[in-house]
């Protein structure tokens, strides 16, 4: 993944900025700067965020020069990592012309970020509003939860308490100079997951985690005084007990926090990777099936799609890409409507098999309802090839482009609802 990258790479920027910053640097610090930002954005597109918020922290101190070379360094730096990706010409996809829809979200799902999630994904101006106001909500308060975890109901509210002191320390801290690069960097990241189709926190707010921290350290450390101070034997009884419920709360929340990190997340990861690495004991059976049974030119329909290539070299892509409407908006008619064209894309590109697993949706949003239309296609195409423990199964798709045929003719309606 290119989380743990990006913010090597942001943080190392940020505190060259503040190295910078503090003392009388040469030019060719300040091309560093801009040369690492710039590399960001190869890393993850986001980190123009990065380039934008550094440049504007020196602009604002009217550090015009530094920000100049720092500008032309990452422009540079962007244009060298994204010049494969400029100057390759491909034929575009003809989206749209096909009538298939589910054909055109996979197809724009592979190859236009743009076009899949605000093209198709943010239908309306309502749509939109709707998303920003959700992605406002998570963005504020899901520091808390990420750092703390969440115990049930009332300790996942709890936990997002926690996100405003966060805050509250970053504000505080805002007012130094050299956290000004922190604060503008943060301001246009934000900009940027505040239309994100997809709300994903704990990934989004990784590379902060450690600003995050340290905002409510700060804060911790000015409410804690306070909090000692009304402690203190001679204080009226009235404000001992007004000092000691956030006391309290605080000495539940770090608990809170301590068991996640040393007990439950630990735990949850222990049996994360048992179980993946059981249902890949299983899978391995299948790529072996799939190289000893198949022909190099057969296509295969997989959620894992990368995975099964690079196993068993074959072509392979997901089924369907369901719009992210039906996430962020809870629009189950969107999904429902996707989930019945789950066979055009295997059909446009001539698949041959099609494998399944038990935990192909994990991470759909309603994995229930991706269940269930899969098995309705799994129960009338044959299956080939099961699994020692029943977990994985390959299909024959050959009816998907062979409608003709009586046998494939009477599940049309099942593959290919109207």
């Amino acid at each position: 993944m290119s989380d743990l990258p990006f913010m090597a790479c942001m943080l190392t920027v940020l505190a060259l900025c503040v190295s910078a910053n503090s003392t009388r640097s040469s030019p060719w610090m300040y091309v560093l700067i801009g040369t690492l930002a710039g590399l960001s954005v190869g890393i993850r597109t986001v980190g123009v965020a990065l380039v934008a918020g550094i440049c504007c922290a020196f602009i604002l101190r009217k550090a015009f020069r530094p920000a100049l070379i720092i500008a032309a360094a990452a422009s540079f730096a962007m244009l060298l990592v994204m010049s494969p990706t400029l100057f390759h010409r491909v034929a575009p996809l003809s989206l749209g012309a096909s009538g298939e829809p589910g054909w055109d979200q996979v197809a724009a799902y592979y190859t236009s970020y743009a076009k899949f999630q605000w093209g198709m994904g943010v239908p309306s101006f309502g749509a939109l509003l709707h998303l920003v106001l959700l992605n406002l909500f998570v963005l504020v308060s899901s520091p808390g939860p990420i750092l703390v975890g969440t115990f049930g109901k009332i300790g996942a509210y709890a936990a997002m308490v926690l996100s405003f002191p966060m805050w509250v320390g970053l504000l505080r801290q805002s007012r130094h100079s050299e956290w000004k690069l922190v604060t503008f960097t943060m301001l246009f990241y934000g900009c940027v997951i505040l239309v994100w189709p997809y709300p994903q926190p704990e990934r989004f707010l990784l590379p902060f985690i450690p600003v995050l921290l340290s905002g409510l350290w700060c804060e911790i450390r000015r409410i804690g005084a306070l909090v000692i101070k009304r402690l203190r034997p001679g204080t009226p009884i009235g404000e001992r007990i007004s000092a000691s419920v956030p006391a309290c709360f605080l000495f539940c929340i770090f608990g809170m926090a301590a068991w996640n990190s040393v007990v439950r997340d630990p735990r949850a990861r222990r049996v994360a990777a048992d179980s993946q690495a059981a249902a890949l004991e299983e899978r391995k059976e299948a790529y072996r099936w799939i190289r000893d049974h198949t022909s190099p030119g057969d296509r295969v329909a997989a959620w894992k799609d990368v995975v099964l290539y690079l196993y068993t070299g074959r072509q392979s892509l997901r089924p369907i890409a369901t719009l992210p409407q039906a996430f962020y908006a809870e629009d189950l008619k969107s999904e429902k409507d996707d989930l019945a064209h789950i066979c055009d894309a295997p059909r446009h590109v001539g698949v041959r098999y099609w494998m399944t697993t038990t935990d192909d949706f994990n991470l759909e949003p309603h994995p229930d309802r991706f269940a269930a239309r899969m098995a309705e296609v799994g129960r009338v195409l044959p299956i080939v090839f099961r699994s020692s423990g029943g977990n994985v199964q390959i299909h024959d798709a050959s009816c998907l482009n062979d409608q003709e045929r009586p046998a494939c003719r009477a599940i049309g309606q099942i593959l290919f609802p109207k």
